[in-house]
């Protein structure tokens, strides 16, 4: 779905579990949160990892 969207990055996320913007998962939160911010995407190719 993303290929679909001109200009738009997924961020894929090594671990269990949707919601992560409430999981408490950093790396997520920072990314979805600069975006909201400021429109700032993540580079290509960005993984998340439990923990992180």
């Amino acid at each position: 779905m993303v290929r679909r969207v001109p200009g738009s990055v997924i961020v894929r996320y090594d671990g269990p579990g949707h919601g992560l913007y409430l999981s408490g998962n950093r790396c997520a939160i920072g990314h979805a949160t600069r975006y909201l911010r400021n429109l700032t995407l993540p580079p290509p190719g960005t993984v998340c990892r439990p923990g992180d």
